[in-house]
Protein backbone atom coordinates (compact mmCIF):
# COMPACT_ATOMS: atom_id res chain seq x y z
CA UNK A 1 0.00 0.00 0.00
CA UNK A 2 1.19 3.49 -0.81
CA UNK A 3 1.95 6.11 1.40
CA UNK A 4 -0.69 8.52 0.34
CA UNK A 5 -0.13 11.44 3.07
CA UNK A 6 2.45 13.48 1.34
CA UNK A 7 3.74 14.92 4.53
CA UNK A 8 4.93 11.27 6.50
CA UNK A 9 6.37 10.44 2.67
CA UNK A 10 8.37 13.68 2.76
CA UNK A 11 8.96 12.57 6.27
CA UNK A 12 10.43 9.36 5.54
CA UNK A 13 12.37 10.18 2.32
CA UNK A 14 14.57 12.62 4.28
CA UNK A 15 15.27 10.15 6.53
CA UNK A 16 16.52 8.02 4.12
CA UNK A 17 18.30 10.55 2.28
CA UNK A 18 20.29 11.40 5.63
CA UNK A 19 20.66 7.71 6.59
CA UNK A 20 22.32 6.99 2.43
CA UNK A 21 24.24 10.52 2.77
CA UNK A 22 22.47 11.38 -0.99
CA UNK A 23 20.48 13.91 -1.85
CA UNK A 24 16.52 14.30 -1.41
CA UNK A 25 16.17 14.89 -4.84
CA UNK A 26 17.73 12.33 -6.11
CA UNK A 27 16.01 9.49 -3.74
CA UNK A 28 12.63 11.41 -5.28
CA UNK A 29 13.80 11.08 -8.63
CA UNK A 30 14.21 6.90 -8.22
CA UNK A 31 10.84 6.81 -6.33
CA UNK A 32 8.95 8.47 -8.92
CA UNK A 33 10.49 5.48 -11.39
CA UNK A 34 9.32 2.66 -9.29
CA UNK A 35 5.83 4.21 -8.52
CA UNK A 36 5.47 4.29 -12.42
CA UNK A 37 6.55 0.74 -12.34
CA UNK A 38 3.81 0.15 -9.76
CA UNK A 39 6.69 -0.97 -7.76
CA UNK A 40 6.42 0.99 -4.44
CA UNK A 41 9.79 -0.03 -1.82
CA UNK A 42 8.88 -1.82 1.76
CA UNK A 43 10.25 1.13 3.58
CA UNK A 44 7.66 3.64 1.78
CA UNK A 45 5.03 0.73 1.96
CA UNK A 46 2.55 -0.81 5.04
CA UNK A 47 4.57 -3.93 5.26
CA UNK A 48 2.34 -5.39 8.10
CA UNK A 49 0.02 -7.58 7.50
CA UNK A 50 -1.33 -8.72 10.98
CA UNK A 51 -2.21 -6.68 13.34
CA UNK A 52 0.19 -5.84 16.26
CA UNK A 53 -0.07 -6.69 20.01
CA UNK A 54 0.20 -3.21 22.45
CA UNK A 55 3.58 -5.11 23.50
CA UNK A 56 4.80 -5.28 19.98
CA UNK A 57 4.02 -1.47 18.97
CA UNK A 58 5.70 -0.26 22.12
CA UNK A 59 8.49 -2.33 21.66
CA UNK A 60 8.57 -0.90 18.02
CA UNK A 61 8.62 2.74 19.94
CA UNK A 62 11.27 2.26 22.18
CA UNK A 63 13.56 1.13 19.62
CA UNK A 64 12.52 3.96 17.53
CA UNK A 65 13.22 6.18 20.09
CA UNK A 66 16.58 5.25 20.74
CA UNK A 67 17.89 4.99 17.25
CA UNK A 68 16.49 8.38 16.21
CA UNK A 69 17.65 10.44 19.56
CA UNK A 70 20.60 12.30 19.08
CA UNK A 71 21.42 10.61 23.02
CA UNK A 72 20.85 7.16 21.78
CA UNK A 73 23.35 5.20 24.57
CA UNK A 74 21.60 7.61 27.22
CA UNK A 75 18.09 6.67 26.28
CA UNK A 76 19.49 2.69 26.00
CA UNK A 77 20.60 2.53 29.03
CA UNK A 78 17.39 4.45 31.23
CA UNK A 79 15.20 1.87 28.96
CA UNK A 80 17.16 -1.27 30.10
CA UNK A 81 17.32 -0.52 33.90
CA UNK A 82 14.07 -0.96 33.85
CA UNK A 83 14.16 -3.79 31.35
CA UNK A 84 16.60 -5.97 32.84
CA UNK A 85 14.96 -9.61 33.02
CA UNK A 86 12.70 -8.43 29.60
CA UNK A 87 12.34 -10.83 26.88
CA UNK A 88 10.97 -8.97 23.37
CA UNK A 89 7.48 -10.50 21.97
CA UNK A 90 9.53 -9.37 18.59
CA UNK A 91 12.70 -11.93 18.44
CA UNK A 92 14.05 -9.73 15.75
CA UNK A 93 13.40 -6.35 18.27
CA UNK A 94 15.48 -8.45 20.95
CA UNK A 95 18.69 -9.23 18.18
CA UNK A 96 19.03 -5.61 17.64
CA UNK A 97 19.03 -4.65 21.43
CA UNK A 98 21.95 -7.33 21.86
CA UNK A 99 23.37 -5.60 18.96
CA UNK A 100 23.34 -2.13 20.70
CA UNK A 101 24.98 -4.05 23.83
CA UNK A 102 27.90 -4.72 21.77
CA UNK A 103 27.83 -1.36 19.76
CA UNK A 104 27.99 0.81 22.82
CA UNK A 105 31.05 -0.85 24.17
CA UNK A 106 33.19 0.25 22.01
CA UNK A 107 31.30 3.31 20.54
CA UNK A 108 29.64 6.39 22.67
CA UNK A 109 27.74 7.52 19.96
CA UNK A 110 25.17 6.16 18.04
CA UNK A 111 25.63 5.97 14.07
CA UNK A 112 23.21 4.27 12.76
CA UNK A 113 24.71 3.52 9.13
CA UNK A 114 27.49 2.30 10.95
CA UNK A 115 25.06 0.00 13.24
CA UNK A 116 23.04 -1.15 10.07
CA UNK A 117 26.30 -2.47 8.77
CA UNK A 118 26.36 -4.78 11.64
CA UNK A 119 23.56 -6.41 11.54
CA UNK A 120 22.61 -9.70 10.01
CA UNK A 121 20.53 -9.29 7.15
CA UNK A 122 17.36 -10.67 8.36
CA UNK A 123 17.31 -7.70 10.77
CA UNK A 124 17.63 -4.94 8.47
CA UNK A 125 13.89 -4.32 7.82
CA UNK A 126 13.36 -4.82 11.59
CA UNK A 127 15.72 -1.90 11.59
CA UNK A 128 14.65 0.11 9.20
CA UNK A 129 11.29 0.11 10.50
CA UNK A 130 12.33 1.63 13.97
CA UNK A 131 14.76 3.82 11.99
CA UNK A 132 11.70 5.36 9.78
CA UNK A 133 8.88 5.25 12.36
CA UNK A 134 6.91 8.67 12.77
CA UNK A 135 7.94 10.19 16.64
CA UNK A 136 6.68 13.06 17.46
CA UNK A 137 8.43 16.32 17.64
CA UNK A 138 9.98 17.65 21.01
CA UNK A 139 10.22 20.89 22.48
CA UNK A 140 10.86 20.03 25.78
CA UNK A 141 14.92 18.75 26.25
CA UNK A 142 14.42 15.93 28.80
CA UNK A 143 10.74 14.78 26.96
CA UNK A 144 12.46 11.16 25.02
CA UNK A 145 14.04 10.51 28.61
CA UNK A 146 10.35 10.60 30.27
CA UNK A 147 9.07 8.67 27.12
CA UNK A 148 11.66 6.08 27.24
CA UNK A 149 10.72 5.61 31.04
CA UNK A 150 7.15 5.75 30.35
CA UNK A 151 7.36 3.16 27.27
CA UNK A 152 9.92 1.03 29.34
CA UNK A 153 7.70 0.96 32.39
CA UNK A 154 4.33 -0.04 30.68
CA UNK A 155 6.60 -3.00 28.87
CA UNK A 156 7.90 -3.80 31.63
CA UNK A 157 4.08 -4.24 33.37
CA UNK A 158 2.53 -6.11 30.23
CA UNK A 159 5.68 -8.37 30.10
CA UNK A 160 4.91 -9.59 33.89
CA UNK A 161 0.99 -9.61 33.37
CA UNK A 162 1.78 -11.93 30.66
CA UNK A 163 4.37 -14.52 32.94
CA UNK A 164 1.01 -14.18 35.62
CA UNK A 165 -1.07 -15.31 32.39
CA UNK A 166 1.24 -18.42 31.58
CA UNK A 167 2.29 -19.44 35.09
CA UNK A 168 -1.48 -19.24 36.02
CA UNK A 169 -2.55 -21.38 33.08
CA UNK A 170 0.40 -23.76 33.54
CA UNK A 171 -0.84 -23.78 37.45
CA UNK A 172 -4.41 -25.18 36.63
CA UNK A 173 -2.87 -28.12 34.33
CA UNK A 174 -0.55 -29.25 37.35
CA UNK A 175 -3.46 -28.91 39.46
CA UNK A 176 -5.42 -31.65 37.02
CA UNK A 177 -2.40 -33.69 37.09
CA UNK A 178 -1.95 -33.36 41.15
CA UNK A 179 1.87 -32.62 40.80
CA UNK A 180 2.42 -30.74 43.69
CA UNK A 181 5.69 -30.32 44.23
CA UNK A 182 5.74 -28.33 41.10
CA UNK A 183 2.66 -26.67 42.11
CA UNK A 184 4.50 -25.35 44.79
CA UNK A 185 7.14 -23.89 42.50
CA UNK A 186 4.54 -22.12 40.50
CA UNK A 187 2.85 -20.77 43.42
CA UNK A 188 5.69 -19.12 44.44
CA UNK A 189 6.87 -18.02 41.34
CA UNK A 190 3.45 -16.70 40.29
CA UNK A 191 3.67 -14.76 43.95
CA UNK A 192 6.91 -13.33 43.22
CA UNK A 193 5.75 -12.21 40.24
CA UNK A 194 2.32 -10.71 41.42
CA UNK A 195 4.92 -8.67 43.55
CA UNK A 196 6.42 -7.07 41.03
CA UNK A 197 3.66 -6.35 39.47
CA UNK A 198 2.31 -4.30 42.55
CA UNK A 199 5.63 -2.60 42.61
CA UNK A 200 6.12 -1.97 39.05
Amino acid sequence: MQIENEIVKEHFIKKLSTALDTSYESILAELEKLEKKENIPAVIADVRKDKMSRREVLEEYLLALIIQSEESKKLFETAFKILQDYKFAIPAFGKITDAFLSFFKTDENFNAKKFSKLLATELTKAFDLCFLYPLPKFSDTGKPEDEIKNAAGELRTLFIKDKIKRLSEDLKNKEKEEKAIEIGDLQKELSSLISLLSRA
